[in-house]
């Protein structure tokens, strides 16, 4: 078993064009505190984690926004409207060897949560084969609950580098708006002494 910790540094820039706000009528139309033009914040963020692996099992506690920072999008000074709240990720797999333990079953599940609002749960389920000593194939399904449904599948390049690729679809009344979100992502693995005993494949 190993052991490590992390932190995550960054901005979170929020964007909001004003003019382009539908008034509503019933209600007397806009609220005079909202702003006009294009209000744009610019944030810090701050994140921190840790993180507990073998080769053949792993889990993982972080948070993120841990600043609180708040931002506004009015004209008027009127006070903090808006504060980013600490969200909170608890996940883990396992992987369940097949055969000859060439392909590989790794089922998973992550939590994320906040204050004020209802739990996402994401069941994840990969099977992964091994090509050659260096490189691995991926593909597998994730479940957002009551939420999504996404494919993926992953190559590693070589030692050092992974490349993963993702297809989320949105299964609520959403879709009406939203045809669906691709991720791309490249991972790199900073060689070190441990580089070898790195159980990436699992993660």
């Amino acid at each position: 078993m190993k052991a490590s910790l992390g932190l995550q540094g960054g901005f979170i820039q929020y964007r909001l064009n004003n003019d382009e706000l539908v008034p509503d009528p019933i209600n007397g139309g806009l609220d005079p505190a909202v702003g006009t033009g294009v209000s744009t914040s610019l944030l810090p963020d701050l994140g921190a984690g840790a993180f507990v692996y073998s080769d053949k099992l792993y889990v993982g506690f972080s948070m993120s926004q841990l600043l609180g920072s708040e931002l506004s999008y009015s004209d008027v000074e009127i006070g903090p409207q808006n504060k980013l709240l600490l969200h909170y990720f608890l996940t883990g797999g396992y992987r369940f060897a097949l055969g000859t333990g060439k392909w590989s079953f790794i089922p998973s599940v992550l939590v994320k949560f906040l204050e004020a609002s209802p739990a996402s749960v994401d069941f994840n389920a990969r099977l992964a084969v091994d090509l050659n000593d260096i490189n691995h194939l991926w593909f597998g399904m994730s479940y957002r609950y009551d939420d999504a449904l996404a494919g993926m599948l992953g190559l590693s390049i070589n030692r050092l580098l992974d490349l993963n690729y993702s297809f989320d679809y949105t299964t609520t009344k959403l879709n009406n708006f939203n045809s669906g979100t691709h991720e791309i992502t490249l991972g790199l693995r900073i060689p070190g002494r441990l580089i070898e005993s790195y159980p990436h494949r699992l993660f």
